[in-house]
């Protein structure tokens, strides 16, 4: 029962020395905040915070617990000491974001950051439409073009870039008069949660720039009483679009008559819309001296400029008609 050396004083060993990691305590801060709209997902940047902190510490960025790599569908591995948001739908409403910190072999501490909730509120529609026929219109016609209703919102409308009147706007409603023509209307509608989203529409315009010429065979320029006209109204030049018309427009027609029968109104002659009147297609009666003309328009679906019929107006061919002499 005796021990030497006396007094617990006995021959000592080699040592063992534990470590013990410093702590890393990470934390998370979030540029611009915790608090973001579903657009600017992509700006989020998350950048982890750790005391103690070593050049060969690692880290792994998750959202709801799921490592962000490229093998779990993300665009790449998060591993750095920050994490920008690489894409729109990366971060939900209520996700919740964390980081985990591991130290260098031997020792491979690991701790995982308290998550950071997120916040991410829904941008609002943005969607235009209008009262005109495939959102065509003649130059300087009158549009209403519609946002829409998005309870709460705020709307800034924009043509071509520029912003409009206000005293045209009330409220998601945009009326004008001013294009002249192809624009883009835009507007910019901002919810409560102060997220915006931005719609856009196209307004067609078709134009005639110049309506063209046409000419009467000579035989046909004085008929006797009775007789017709034997020979087409020949177009001479079938007139131009507008090089701001919108791509598509095409040159359409209608010929004209005046005479004592129509009060010496111009009168529509029914189905001669071709650019030259073929008499075999459409028979005139000539009666008594009348003038006839063409009107040129542009066209662009089902839409014809100028509007209310009034065309640019061709020459005029005189057709006179020899008095009786019975």
């Amino acid at each position: 029962t005796v021990s030497c050396p006396t007094g617990g004083a006995g021959l000592p060993s080699n040592v063992v020395s534990i470590n013990v990691e410093e702590p890393r305590n990470p934390t998370i801060t979030t540029n611009p905040g915790t608090t973001v709209c579903a657009e600017d997902v992509t700006s989020l940047v998350f950048t982890a915070n750790t005391i103690n902190t070593q050049p060969t510490d690692t880290y792994q960025w998750a959202i709801n617990g799921v490592d962000v790599t490229i093998a779990n569908g993300y665009a790449q591995n998060e591993t750095g000491t920050t994490y920008q948001v690489d894409t729109l739908g990366d971060i939900g409403d209520g996700d919740v974001v964390t980081v985990r910190v591991a130290t260098a072999t031997p020792d491979s501490c690991t701790v995982t950051s308290t998550g950071v909730t997120m916040t991410v509120s829904a941008a609002p529609i943005a969607n235009l439409d209008s009262n005109a026929t495939a959102e065509t219109i003649c130059a300087g016609s009158a549009v209403v073009i519609t946002a829409d209703n998005v309870p709460g919102a705020t709307y800034t409308f924009r043509l071509n870039g520029l912003a409009v009147p206000a005293g045209d706007v009330a409220g998601r409603v945009y009326t004008t008069s001013a294009i002249t023509q192809e624009s883009v209307v835009t507007v910019e509608v901002t919810n409560g949660a102060g997220c915006s989203l931005t719609g856009s529409l196209t307004i067609f315009v078709p134009k005639a720039a110049t309506a063209g010429t046409v000419s009467a065979h000579f035989d046909d320029l004085v008929l006797c009483p009775g007789d017709n006209i034997a020979n087409d109204i020949a177009s001479t030049n079938p007139g131009t679009l507008d090089g701001n018309s919108s791509a598509g427009s095409v040159l359409t027609y209608q010929w004209q008559q005046r005479n004592a029968t129509t009060a010496n109104v111009w009168t529509p002659i029914a189905g001669a819309t071709s650019y030259t009147l073929d008499i075999s297609d459409t028979p005139l009666n000539i009666t008594e001296d009348t003038e006839i003309r063409r009107l040129t328009f542009a066209t662009l679906n089902t839409v014809s400029c100028p509007t209310g019929g009034a065309g640019l107006p061709s020459n005029v061919v005189s057709i006179n008609v020899e008095e009786p002499r019975n």
